[in-house]
């Protein structure tokens, strides 16, 4: 793992050790909960270990990238107000 992801995992670890399941759970209305962390962590771990397999190997572990085109959105659709 990147020495920036690393410390990254150790901070984030020292911030929720001893965390409650009570407070890890807890988030203002609209709000993400600290449960994110999880699902980060896994993310970013996940790509590591990609990066360090194509490192290792020196070669793309996926096949060459296709054009999928760009679709139009369907018309009559509003965008969502995002308040400023």
């Amino acid at each position: 793992m990147g020495r920036s992801l690393e410390r990254l995992r150790q901070e984030i670890e020292t911030a929720v050790d001893g965390m409650t399941a009570e407070r890890w759970n807890w988030h203002p209305v609209g709000k993400w909960a600290a449960e994110v962390l999880e699902h980060l962590c896994l993310t970013y771990t996940g790509t590591m270990k990609g990066f360090e397999r194509v490192a290792a190997d020196q070669r793309a572990l996926g096949s060459k990238p296709t054009w999928t085109g760009i679709h139009a959105s369907p018309t009559g659709l509003q965008a969502v107000a995002f308040d400023s």
